[in-house]
């Protein structure tokens, strides 16, 4: 008799799984975090836009301003000049006036009364008064 023994094969089923960061459970987290940082990504976006938009918004307002207190200041620029012009020939010629009838030898001249520097020349007569 031989001795020659038969030995049993056994087989060990073995499955090599993939590392822990290539899980299925892995990779849905990896997608949670990654869908979660576009969101806070384009929130963040959208709130610096919406904060220079206010802020532009700001300064055309206060350029608005700006100009309004520009245009307030030249209409009274222009304004003062065209009311002291006139004025200031009136004055001219009044004091050419009073000079002439100051040298005058006509009575009536002198008689002329002129309103004193000051007042409002629009409200004295400069007519002869008769005494």
């Amino acid at each position: 008799m031989s001795l020659i023994r038969r030995q049993k094969e056994y087989t060990l089923p073995i499955k090599v799984l993939p590392p822990i960061y290539l899980s299925s459970l892995a990779i849905f987290t990896y997608l949670f975090i990654g869908t979660v940082l576009i969101i806070i990504a384009i929130y963040r976006i959208h709130y610096q836009i919406l904060k220079e938009t206010e802020t532009n918004s700001r300064q055309d307002q206060g350029g608005a301003k700006e100009k309004l207190y520009e245009s307030k200041l030249n209409f009274f620029t222009h304004i003062t000049h065209e009311l002291c012009t006139p004025l200031t020939l009136i004055n001219g010629v009044e004091n050419y006036i009073q000079a002439y009838a100051a040298t005058s030898k006509r009575q009536d001249i002198r008689k002329i009364h002129f309103s004193p520097p000051g007042k409002c020349r629009g409200t004295e007569r400069a007519y002869p008064r008769n005494p």
